[in-house]
């Protein structure tokens, strides 16, 4: 989102009422409860893209897309496609130059991160915390 916002996108994120603070301060204009029942169906909001970040919310979120538009998961739960919408997951590849273009930002504070350092014990419960999509944003170091 920090990225997208960098490059001048409008940012309209989806989470629940705790987070939106958190999101604003990182480029959100606006955060959709996504926690609230039928949140797609009440939104009058229409996208020309959507990246989902929670899985079990591109069912509800393509149906916010314009026709044409494009939705991309990196849940790996891309719905098929329909009135033209373009749906993908996406995967990371490693690429070095871009690694270091995000170093150059972070360095220069233009992106900016909640860090926690964890004791190695607890390695396992915070990867399940992560893969659940519960970190809350929170970049996790395992300290030995």
């Amino acid at each position: 989102m920090q990225l997208a916002h960098l490059r001048g996108a409008d940012i309209v994120a989806g989470a629940g009422p705790a987070r939106a603070d958190q999101l604003r301060a990182l480029g959100a204009s606006e955060v959709i409860d996504t926690h609230a029942d039928g949140w797609a169906q009440k939104s009058d909001r229409r996208f020309d893209a959507v990246l989902i970040a929670a899985t079990g919310t591109a069912e509800d979120a393509i149906g916010l897309l314009t026709d044409g538009g494009r939705l991309t998961s990196i849940t790996s739960d891309a719905p098929d496609p329909i009135r033209g919408i373009t749906t993908s997951d996406l995967y990371v590849q490693p690429d070095g130059r871009a690694l270091g273009e995000l170093a150059a930002l972070a360095a220069s504070g233009e992106l900016r991160f909640d860090v926690q350092t964890t004791p190695i014990k607890d390695g396992a419960a915070i990867a399940d915390q992560v893969a659940g999509g519960r970190s809350g944003g929170v970049k996790y170091v395992l300290e030995f």
